[in-house]
C-alpha cells in the first residue's frame, strides 16, 4: 500500500532522456530556421533601403495647417497626400 509509483528504471529514465533531446534539438532547429528567415528579410529590407535615392527619404513637405495650434505629426507621403486633397476640395 505504497502511496506512490514505482520507482523508474533506469531504461525508463534513458528513454525519457532520449526523448526530450529530441525534443530540444527540434526546437533548436526550428529556432535556427526563424533567425535565418529573419536576417534575410532585414537583408532585404536593407538592399531595397539603399536603392531608394537620398533625396526621396530626406524630402520635406509643407506642414500642414491645423487650426488652433494643435499639433499633427504626419510623414512626409501623409502630408503630401494631404496638401492634394486640400487643393482639390477647393477646387470644388
Amino acid at each position: 500500500m505504497w502511496p506512490f509509483k514505482q520507482k523508474a528504471t533506469l531504461r525508463d529514465l534513458e528513454e525519457r532522456l532520449e526523448r526530450l533531446e529530441r525534443r530540444f534539438l527540434a526546437l533548436v532547429e526550428e529556432w535556427d530556421d526563424a533567425f535565418d528567415r529573419i536576417r534575410r528579410a532585414e537583408n532585404r529590407i536593407s538592399k531595397k533601403r539603399a536603392t531608394i535615392p537620398e533625396e526621396q527619404t530626406t524630402e520635406t513637405a509643407p506642414e500642414p495647417v491645423v487650426p488652433d495650434g494643435q499639433v499633427r505629426s504626419l510623414s512626409p507621403s501623409q502630408a503630401r497626400l494631404q496638401q492634394m486633397i486640400l487643393r482639390t476640395r477647393r477646387m470644388q
